[in-house]
């Protein structure tokens, strides 16, 4: 316990105080050149020794800096080194559980440099896992958990940077503060009263180094953001095949028990095994279609006599119908066939008495006696029905 504890608290130290040392000699620099060298102006010297808020603004931002190009060296040392954390080949037919005891060993004879890293770590726990548990079949689970525990780690790494972040707008506008209330507090009243725009440009001067450090704030935090950005990608990319080179070591190394328990059966055992399940589904899926065709039965049977009932009565009741307007229409038709009979033999009669009188010559004749007939028997016909013919008879009388 002593010992994870002093290697918590060192690795602690490390993490803040490499940073504070770095960005104290970064920031020694800079205003040495600011000062004295090259970069030496009006316009640095304002923005960054203006305000005592500007210079510890400019010391935190190195501070960040520091921190993160401390991450940046060493995720980029670690990827450079990830193909040379390697475990041997496995065997033939996977390596056996009490093989952990080999391959923790031959981790653990590597170079310091290598066991800082990602990889080693991830390799180590999961093997220390697979010898705690007895086991290989729960390896995947151990190694998605451990992922996770190592993203958790990636993020805690980024604490210093994200608090000097946050802290730096803050600090300045702490500044702007400050100097607003400076500004405010020099200005004498007498002075107010006899010269106004002296007073008035003094406040100026004095408001224009108070928002100059924030500024300088935002300034800096925004390149700190973007800063953290693209180290969080090369660390998360780092973290991507570290996942996939741990899988490709150990996710089939082991053999697992189920697998060799597959492996001692025959393949005629396995095809019986099969096959018995297989019937044994076969025969629920009937018996079960059969339990719900009876219970179906069962709860419809009734409704559906008297739908049959009802639609078998329906029909004779139609047939019926349609019978007797068969019937009907068969007589109609047997009138229609006598009358047709009747006006074929009229026709026939008459044709044959014309063709008599043709054949005899005296068609016309008779045809001009017929008419000398009817006109005298109209004109007769005339005569009995005149009054003058009635008058006459009755002077006879």
């Amino acid at each position: 316990m002593s010992k994870s504890n002093s290697h918590t608290t060192s690795g602690m130290l490390r993490s803040l105080g490499w940073p504070l040392f770095w960005g104290a000699l970064l920031s020694m620099g800079f205003f040495k050149l600011i000062q004295d060298g090259p970069l030496a102006s009006e316009f640095t010297q304002r923005y960054f020794l203006g305000h005592p808020v500007a210079v510890a603004t400019t010391c935190m931002f190195f501070v960040g800096l520091s921190a993160l190009l401390l991450r940046f060296v060493s995720v980029f040392g670690e990827i450079t080194t990830l193909n040379e954390v390697e475990l041997p080949e496995n065997k033939v037919g996977g390596d056996s559980v009490n093989d952990s005891d080999t391959l923790i060993s031959q981790l653990e004879e590597m170079p310091r440099r290598l066991r800082k890293g990602y990889m080693w770590r991830r390799l180590h726990a999961a093997l220390c896992a697979v010898k705690r548990n007895g086991t290989a079949d729960n390896l995947d689970a151990q190694l998605r958990n451990l992922a996770e525990d190592d993203l958790d780690s990636q993020q805690e790494g980024y604490g210093l940077a994200r608090i000097i972040i946050w802290a730096t707008p803050m600090l300045g506008f702490l500044g702007t503060v400050i100097g607003i209330t400076a500004a405010l507090g020099d200005m004498a009243t007498q002075q107010l009263g006899d010269d106004l725009q002296g007073a008035m440009q003094g406040l100026l001067s004095g408001l224009y180094v108070a928002f100059d450090t924030t500024a300088l704030a935002l300034t800096l935090s925004i390149g700190l953001m973007f800063t953290q950005f693209l180290v969080d990608r090369v660390d998360s990319h780092l973290l991507s095949c570290v996942s996939v080179n741990c899988l490709d070591q150990l996710g089939s190394r082991f053999a697992t028990e189920s697998s060799n328990e597959t492996a001692e059966l025959s393949s005629d055992d396995i095809a019986a095994a099969l096959s018995e399940s297989q019937g044994k589904l076969f025969a629920s899926a009937m018996q079960h279609v059969q339990e719900n065709w009876e219970e179906w039965i069962a709860s419809t049977g009734s409704d559906m006599r008297d739908v049959v009932v009802a639609a078998s009565q329906g029909l004779v009741d139609s047939q019926q119908v349609v019978l007797q307007q068969l019937v009907d229409h068969q007589s109609q038709m047997h009138k229609t066939v006598e009358a047709t009979s009747d006006v074929i033999r009229l026709e026939t009669a008459l044709n044959n008495n014309l063709r008599l009188l043709s054949e005899a010559g005296h068609f016309e004749q008779a045809v001009m006696s017929l008419s000398a007939a009817v006109q005298l028997l109209a004109a007769r016909t005339n005569a009995v029905e005149s009054p003058e013919f009635h008058n006459g008879q009755d002077r006879a009388a």
